[in-house]
């Protein structure tokens, strides 16, 4: 009787290594995916500056940093990515793997960026820049 459970936890620690090893694989596809987004992203999307915040707009991503130079967007803390559409002169972009209120709308032809805070019951609203 012992042997059989020995069996099975051994079978059940090499399911869980299987596990694990195709889990960190397809980890880094995701990683190396999105780097090629990302590096597109900086050549040929769209570049804001906001007095908190970057945004950089590309293909329905949108990536956050702090640098107008957009050199941290990708790296800790700022390796967020949201999702973007696009009507008119509007912009409206959230992110979604964040865990608290983020909707947010930039006027392109007034250089305003607007975020709502539901919860609050308040409006906000910042003048940006476009860089490229």
């Amino acid at each position: 009787m012992s042997s059989c459970l020995g069996q099975d936890i051994d079978r059940m620690y090499q399911n869980t290594d299987r596990d694990r090893q195709r889990y960190d694989s397809i980890q880094q596809d995701n990683k190396d995916a999105m780097q090629r987004i990302l590096n597109q992203a900086l050549i040929k999307g769209r570049l804001w500056k906001c007095p908190m915040n970057t945004y950089l707009f590309y293909d329905g991503w949108v990536f956050v940093g702090t640098k107008e130079d957009a050199s941290d967007i990708g790296r800790v803390p700022y390796n967020i990515v949201g999702s973007y559409y696009s009507y008119n002169e509007f912009v409206k972009f959230t992110f979604q793997g964040l865990s608290y209120e983020n909707v947010f709308e930039l006027n392109t032809k007034t250089s305003q960026l607007f975020s709502y805070k539901h919860t609050l019951n308040k409006l906000e609203r910042v003048s940006c820049k476009f860089i490229h």
